[in-house]
């Protein structure tokens, strides 16, 4: 699936990135726990949580991540853009 779509269902909005919208994710991951998020054996996938801070940027770096579905209603900070 394309993170456009993804964005278009959740009702979402691209905060940075918005070249990549068109990236296609084949697995998701949900968590609030971001050493759980470093145990994850595939590369490319979107990451759900409501971990809103600089370190959940840094992790997803370290785990491959593709893309950040912040969740809960929690917004990102300045300095995670």
């Amino acid at each position: 699936m394309e993170i456009a779509e993804i964005v278009g269902i959740v009702s979402g909005k691209v905060i940075c990135g918005q070249e990549g919208v068109h990236a296609r994710v084949s697995h998701a991951f949900s968590s609030d726990l971001l050493s759980d998020v470093l145990t994850i054996n595939k590369v490319g996938i979107l990451l759900i949580t409501g971990v809103a801070n600089l370190q959940t940027i840094r992790t997803a770096e370290m785990a491959e991540v593709s893309c950040i579905l912040l969740v809960r209603n929690k917004k990102g900070k300045q300095e995670m853009m």
